[in-house]
Order: structure tokens, then C-alpha cells, then sequence
């Protein structure tokens, strides 16, 4: 039993000094540039800004002009009375088909003939 405990404490005390081998740290070293830096940042006072500073860069604000409303046209009937009097402009369909007759002849697409001596592979 004595022989259990002495592996045990062993196993343990290894374990204990294995994790503490392989622990590393490093050592804090202190950066004399970014101290510099920070104590600048910490020791730098914004001036104020003033009502005046801002005069020369903000326009004042007008307000847009109120829209105008659209005057109705006063004489719209004697527009829609002469809308109705025009007479309607129509083309004959005689003259349709002649047109398109005439046009027939040159519209229509011609295939040359292949030579029917040569053979394609």
C-alpha cells in the first residue's frame, strides 16, 4: 500500500512539475515610443469650438418656396369640341395590297441551287 501512494504522489509531483516546465512567460518590457505617444494623447486639450467658427462654413437655412398650384385651362371645352370636329385620317386598303404586291417580287429570299455532281462527306 505504501509502494500505491509512493507511485501516486509521484505521478502527481510529475505531472505538477511537467506543467510547470511548460509554462513560459515573458518578461514586460516597456515601449518608450508608445509611452511617449500616450502621454501625448492623454496631455492633448481640443480648443473649443464657438458659434463664430461655425459662420463661415454652415449656409443659414431658407425655407424652399411654396409650389404653385396649376391653373385649369379655362377653355378645355373648345379644345375637346375641336378634337371631335378633325376628321379621321385613314389609307385605303386598296392601296395596302398594291404596295405590298408590288414589294413581293423583291422580298422574297433566293437560295442558290447546290451542283449536284460534288458530294460532302
Amino acid at each position: 500500500m505504501l509502494s500505491q501512494i509512493s507511485k501516486s504522489s509521484i505521478r502527481t509531483l510529475s505531472f505538477q512539475n511537467v506543467a510547470i516546465r511548460s509554462f513560459s512567460s515573458s518578461m514586460a518590457r516597456r515601449n518608450l515610443l508608445q509611452d511617449l505617444y500616450i502621454n501625448e494623447l492623454k496631455a492633448y486639450k481640443p480648443t473649443p469650438l464657438s458659434a463664430a467658427d461655425a459662420e463661415g462654413n454652415v449656409k443659414p437655412f431658407t425655407l424652399p418656396a411654396a409650389p404653385k398650384v396649376p391653373s385649369p385651362e379655362l377653355d378645355l371645352s373648345t379644345d375637346l369640341d375641336a378634337f371631335k370636329a378633325q376628321a379621321v385620317e385613314t389609307e385605303s386598303a386598296t392601296h395596302e395590297v398594291s404596295a405590298s404586291s408590288e414589294n413581293a417580287a423583291d422580298d422574297w429570299f433566293v437560295l442558290e441551287e447546290l451542283p449536284s455532281g460534288l458530294h460532302h462527306h
